[in-house]
């Protein structure tokens, strides 16, 4: 009786405890899942940077830059893949002038990023010769954009599972980067062949616009990217980028400086946004492509300081500030990728833009990266998102630099041997006869010298 009613009892109550099971799982599933652009910030390292590998020679030095990459709490890179560089005509990956797979050197950099977690940005720009960049020149884009979609969707198939977000294209509202006119219309024609070509390939990857760079010039060379901007939504852009990429430069200014459209300032970004707003599209995240300040030396003139100048401590502390006020205050801001980590050694320090370093050439740090580390890796630690990969550090190989001066050594002194015997007259000519004949009496006398030697042992052991 008692095991009859407990049973009943049970059968009665079962309802309801499934239905209750059924909500806290899904209250626990609303709790934990992101649902919309600020739970997904929330959950992001917003830490990235700008890195050239794709022209460092030396295996060792992309490795040590991963390594400090990492051991600063960064966990993104804006990484260039250009396209004339990876498929040398139509469908035609293979570089026959060093008689390899195109994508080999780029696997290498996509395995260091795997390797150590980091995520990469691929931006995809720079057409081939034989897709008819006008004027021949590769920052232009293709004759036909069917080609760049192609090429598009074959990378998103190659790097399928290690790269997830795509740029397509870099700054079309300059005239240098587009066709010497901006076109926002024909931008989009190509962005939407990119984006489909890109999903075909993997539905899962994101598509990020081309950024537009800061400018408030009206044209007809260069455009505000405000107006750039707004042109796309109206060419019907907003179906074809996942995320919105954005510069984020702060000039002289400091982070905090108030946005005007006629002032070029890191919170320059939030007149960018609310044009996405108005379009119904304030959903999406703004990434930013380019970010930082420029710590040029009072020896650059001014007329060369495109992106103005602060001092070296300015630079690490407004750098700093500009991340913590994008999370304090931008639900929908994403990554921020400094412009730059480290160059390879091809600008010189009597540019501008080299001041914009993280760590030099010789991997000496500055004083933003070694701010920017403390203040990421609190970041990561508070949000309890992945450290750091551990690792063996890398350092230039010593017995590569002796290798190299041991050969020219050698190298010198057969061009010096060389150039002594062969000489460049006819007395030469008879100097190096003579010098022959010599050399060939000293080894007959040492032989002779020798061979008399080595009798007289053989008479001493007889007696």
């Amino acid at each position: 009786m008692i095991g009859s009613t407990l049973s009943s009892k049970i059968s009665r109550s079962l309802p309801i405890l499934v239905v209750l099971v059924l909500v806290l799982q899904l209250v626990a599933t609303a709790m934990v899942l992101p649902t919309n652009a600020t739970a997904q910030t929330k959950s992001l390292n917003p830490y990235g940077v700008n890195t050239f590998l794709e022209k460092e020679v030396e295996d060792w030095k992309k490795e040590k830059t991963f390594q400090l990459i990492s051991e600063a709490g960064i966990g993104w890179v804006k990484q260039h893949f250009p396209w004339d560089e990876i498929e040398f005509r139509k469908g035609y990956f293979y570089d026959d002038k060093f008689k390899k797979s195109s994508w080999e050197k780029f696997d290498q950099i996509v395995n260091l990023a795997v390797k150590y977690n980091i995520n990469i940005v691929a931006r995809l720009d720079r057409t081939p010769q034989w897709a008819n960049p006008l004027n021949g020149d590769p920052m232009h884009p293709p004759a036909d954009f069917q080609n760049y979609a192609d090429f598009v969707k074959a990378f998103v198939t190659h790097y399928k599972g290690k790269i997830n977000y795509i740029q397509v294209w870099n700054e079309p509202n300059l005239g240098y980067e587009w066709t010497g006119t901006p076109d926002a219309k024909k931008y989009v024609e190509m962005l939407k062949l990119a984006y489909q070509a890109a999903k075909s390939a993997d539905p899962n990857i994101k598509v990020m616009n081309a950024p537009l760079a800061m400018t408030i010039e009206k044209g007809p060379t260069n455009l505000s990217e405000l107006d750039f901007f707004s042109q796309m939504y109206q060419a019907g852009a907003k179906s074809y980028f996942d995320v919105i990429a954005a510069n984020g430069y702060g000039l002289e200014f400091p982070p905090e400086d108030a946005p005007d459209p006629q002032k070029l300032n890191f919170r320059r970004v939030e007149l960018l946004h609310d044009i996405a707003v108005k379009n119904g599209d304030g959903d999406k995240q703004v990434w930013f492509n380019e970010y930082g300040w420029n710590a040029s030396p009072e020896t650059i003139p001014a007329d060369k300081l495109i992106w103005r100048r602060v001092t070296e401590q300015q630079q690490a502390d407004y750098t700093v500030r500009g991340y913590k006020y994008a999370r304090d205050n931008w639900a929908w801001s994403g990554v921020i990728f400094m412009w730059y980590f480290r160059q390879v050694g091809d600008i010189t320090p009597d540019r501008s833009d080299y001041y914009f370093q993280m760590v030099t050439t010789d991997f000496k740090t500055k004083p933003v990266y070694d701010a920017l580390k403390k203040d990421a890796l609190a970041f990561i630690n508070q949000k309890s998102l992945p450290t750091q990969v551990p690792y063996t550090p890398v350092t230039q190989p010593v017995t590569t630099t002796a290798a190299v001066t041991t050969t020219k050594a050698v190298t010198a002194a057969a061009v010096a041997t060389t150039t002594q015997a062969s000489g460049s007259n006819s007395s030469s000519s008879e100097n190096s006869g003579a010098l022959i004949l010599i050399i060939a009496g000293v080894v007959v006398l040492l032989a002779g010298g020798g061979g008399a030697a080595f009798y007289f042992m053989q008479q001493r052991k007889q007696q």
